[in-house]
């Protein structure tokens, strides 16, 4: 036992403070780390996104899609229609300087109705014309004319 400040300290004592002490700077260590936690949290997140591999297409190769986000737009779509839709994503992006956070949601939400808004008008207006019947004319050239008057009034 010791005498400090007026009070006589055991070992238990001691030992009690020294336990108080390496809680405090545990609890401080504590409270200063929820700032590495956020950096950690954000760490975790961009390693969640390095473990998603999306795949790049596109003429410019800036349209990135998950092999499941390709497969969904080929089924619901075809390859051609979807292959039409990365291009002009591709090419909508490289003109514009335009990123997305999801080029899928982009293709879902407006690239795949203007492709399809364009297909539709080219149907249209294929259909017109296959309407109309052609008929070749005669090629006849200005000498024949000319010459075959010409013995007419022979």
């Amino acid at each position: 036992k010791r005498k400090q400040n007026g009070f006589i300290k055991s070992n238990f004592d001691n030992e009690l403070e020294e336990s108080v002490n390496q809680l405090q700077q545990s609890h401080s260590k504590a409270i200063a780390q929820p700032q590495q936690s956020c950096s950690s949290a954000k760490e975790r997140k961009k390693k969640r996104k390095k473990e998603i591999k999306k795949e790049v297409y596109g003429t410019f190769n800036n349209v990135y899609l998950v092999n499941s986000e390709y497969s969904n737009c080929l089924e619901k779509y075809g390859e051609l229609t979807t292959r039409m839709a990365i291009e002009e994503l591709s090419g909508y992006k490289e003109s514009t300087g335009k990123q997305y956070k999801s080029d899928y949601a982009a293709m879902i939400r407006w690239v795949f109705k203007t492709i399809l808004d364009a297909q539709s008008k080219q149907q249209t207006t294929l259909r017109s014309y296959q309407d109309i019947e052609f008929r070749p004319r005669e090629a006849v050239s200005i000498y024949d004319k000319l010459s075959g008057d010409e013995n007419k009034n022979d």
